[in-house]
């Protein structure tokens, strides 16, 4: 197989492309501040079946028409070049799987169990582990990281009426410069109705999003503390909310 992508990207001064697809901020102006650059796919895969046993082996080439480079000060891992080889093996049977991949020298392990119980329960554990610059566009996997600098274990159990769900996660690599961040938030707000409501972004915890709307007359305090221990992140959202009506 063989074909030809074109992605949106962000170019620097010197003609490198220094953002892909919805990573990062792609706005600007002028032409050598955002463009399109061509990327050449050779994937190829190959499987045997044996009953409820399937093997299989992917391997796949990425070829881009400028140089790429995604590191950042703080993520000086991230992948940088012209090109990168891939290659991957993945076995699956009735109640598990088991993934690793290789991309340029980054690797990746996913791995997965199921259990079904005569109460009606199932349970489902599965495995992460995405090494600091694992590069992988095209591909998909369970992550709350985009599959990069990510260690991580979600176990499930649900039942037709209620549902159980944990995960923890940790990044090895340390992304920030400073163990300690704090973001807050401070608005004061007037309109006359809901109809006239107003939105508004504001400081969530990881891997959230919050654009809350308000109306009517009040003040709005809103503060992210976030800790970094050793190789885990701790988090704390506050809060508060003065209307004109009472809290």
């Amino acid at each position: 197989m063989a074909g030809v992508l074109r992605w949106d990207s962000r170019i620097d001064a010197s003609g490198t492309a220094v953002t892909l697809l919805d990573d990062g901020d792609h706005s600007g102006s002028g032409a050598r501040t955002r463009d399109r650059i061509r990327v050449a796919p050779s994937p190829g895969r190959w499987t045997i079946r044996r009953g409820a046993l399937q093997i299989g082996t992917t391997l796949q080439g990425l070829s881009f028409s400028r140089q790429v480079d995604l590191r950042r000060r703080l993520t000086p891992y991230r992948f940088h070049g012209h090109s990168q080889k891939a290659i991957a093996a993945d076995a699956q049977w009735r109640r598990g799987f088991v993934a690793v991949a290789r991309g340029g020298s980054r690797s990746a392990l996913l791995a997965g169990l199921s259990a079904s119980f005569a109460t009606g329960v199932r349970m489902d554990l599965l495995s992460r582990d995405y090494s600091a610059g694992y590069f992988s566009p095209l591909g998909a996997g369970a992550s709350a990281t985009g599959m990069d600098n990510e260690r991580g274990l979600t176990w499930t159990a649900r039942r037709r009426d209620w549902r159980l769900w944990v995960d923890l996660t940790a990044r090895p690599a340390p992304r920030w410069r400073h163990r300690f961040r704090f973001d807050g938030l401070a608005t004061m707000y007037a309109t006359d109705s809901y109809h006239a409501r107003i939105y508004q972004y504001e400081p969530e915890l990881p891997q959230a999003v919050s654009i809350r709307p308000v109306y009517g007359t009040g003040v709005r305090l809103v503060a992210v503390a976030q800790v970094q221990v050793a190789v885990f992140r701790l988090s704390a959202r506050w809060r508060l909310q003065q209307a004109a009506d009472g809290m």
